[in-house]
Parts: C-alpha cells; structure tokens; sequence
C-alpha cells in the first residue's frame, strides 16, 4: 500500500489490517458516486455489515478484532508520518434501531482515493512501488 500525505510517498508492507482499509475505501468510492448522498453522509457502513463483507460473525470476539485492526492502522499510520493518523478510519456515535438493536459506524477517514491491484512488496517502509494508492488525511 503507498500512502501519499503530505507531499511525499510512503509505503507500506502488508498487514492484516488492510482488508479492513480496502472495504472502507471501497464503500466511500461506492458513496462518492452518488450524488444524492450528503458528503457528511459518504463511506459509513455499520459494524455489522462490514463484519458480513470480512466473513466474520458479529460477536463480542470478531468485534474485539476488528477494534484491534482498527488500533493497528493507526498506530501504522502515525509511524509512517501520516498527519492526522487517528482519523484514518472514524467511528460515529452508535444509533439505535428497532430492528437491529444498537449498532457502529465506521468510515474511512479520507475521501482522496485510489485502488490498484498489485502483488508488489515494498523493498522498504519509504518506497515508491505500490499494491494500492489512498491519499491519507482529513477528509473535508
């Protein structure tokens, strides 16, 4: 995965987390596409429909998982330099529904991206090679 913040590029090797990162990059892209839905609106999917898309089963251990993968990402991306890493994926404040109960939201925190598909390892942490591209900051 390449990030490119803050003028520069930065790669980073594979970790168990980026499945995570590439179903909420998709889901934006997805929303990004209609124009009907509000900009405050786009890339939210609730916890328990993004833990279907992983293949996980929504319980107490699958979500303990998934906050830790969340944890991961940030901390990755605080290490490579990204500004504003803590809001690369973004939590919204849990709704109630009748038929569901309480349930999360989860966005990807950037609304600049691009996916390619490689099979390319970084040489090195900082490097130019790329198995997939996302502009990393704040989304606006």
């Amino acid at each position: 995965m390449t990030l490119l913040h803050s003028e520069r590029s930065t790669c980073l090797n594979t970790r168990v987390y980026m499945e995570l990162l590439l179903r909420l990059a998709e889901k934006r892209l997805d929303d990004e596409r209609d124009s009907l839905l509000p900009r405050a609106e786009k890339g939210w999917i609730d916890v328990k429909a993004l833990l279907r898309q992983l293949g996980w089963q929504d319980d107490a251990t699958r979500r303990n998982l998934l906050y830790q993968h969340i944890h991961q990402a940030r901390k990755h991306f605080e290490k490579a330099g990204v500004v504003g890493a803590v809001d690369i994926i973004q939590r919204r404040a849990t709704i109630v529904t009748e038929r569901s109960g309480r349930i999360g939201q989860l966005r990807i925190g950037v609304s600049k991206i691009d996916i390619e598909r490689r099979q390319v390892a970084c040489d090195a942490e900082v490097d130019q090679q790329s198995i997939g591209s996302m502009g990393a900051g704040r989304s606006r």
